[in-house]
């Protein structure tokens, strides 16, 4: 009832305004301020795209995740004594690495497929004893690694079929309060389409 009382309202207003302002206002135009004037029908489209944006948020969860950490420098030196040769022993290092990491999920299993690729370039110098020794090298590490949570099977399908269902009773619910509203906006603006003949009716025969 509050609705119709609102839709009314609004066809009233518009009436007036063409009555003042001698302007035209036409069906669709009256049928644009009516949606973006109705509560319901605009709470009804938030929650559309609230629902849309969740399962488009939750399928992208999906998609391969791709990450790289570098590591600019690392340096250390350190000396200590070796007490079974009664020597000192210094040791210097310089390392520089990165690791890209590349994850994808499994949906049907909750798994995850990860590929880690750690490449860098590192220099070692050791004195002991008078003696120098120095290296300098590249080094790749490459790994495949699956992980598998235990009882957790199709969860992650089960919530992307939930958001399905969500999105599609917010989508029906949108389009079902959209043609309620083009109906009463049409019955509210024929009958002040009536009204305004008729009007102009009497005021020809009272001319």
């Amino acid at each position: 009832m509050k609705r119709h009382k609102f839709i009314l309202l609004v066809l009233f207003s518009l009436f007036l305004i063409q009555v003042n302002a001698q302007s035209i206002i036409t069906l669709e135009q009256a049928l644009d301020m009516a949606g973006k004037g109705s509560p319901s029908l605009q709470s009804s489209l938030y929650n559309l795209e609230r629902t849309t944006e969740s399962l488009n948020a939750q399928r992208a969860a999906l998609k391969s995740q791709f990450s790289l950490n570098l590591n600019p420098m690392e340096y250390s030196n350190s000396r200590r004594f070796d007490a079974r040769i009664s020597q000192w022993y210094t040791n210097e290092s310089l390392t520089t690495s990165g690791t890209f990491r590349v994850d994808q999920p499994i949906l049907y299993t909750d798994g995850k497929i990860s590929l880690v690729n750690q490449l860098g370039w590192q220099s070692n110098t050791s004195e002991s004893g008078g003696a120098t020794n120095s290296n300098k090298s590249f080094f790749n590490n490459l790994n495949l690694s699956l992980t598998q949570p235990l009882f957790t099977y199709n969860r992650t399908k089960t919530q992307i079929k939930t958001l399905e269902l969500n999105n599609e009773n917010a989508m029906l619910s949108y389009a079902m309060q959209r043609l309620m509203l083009e109906k009463n906006v049409s019955q509210y603006f024929y009958n002040v389409y009536l009204a305004q003949m008729s009007l102009s009716i009497k005021e020809e025969e009272l001319a």
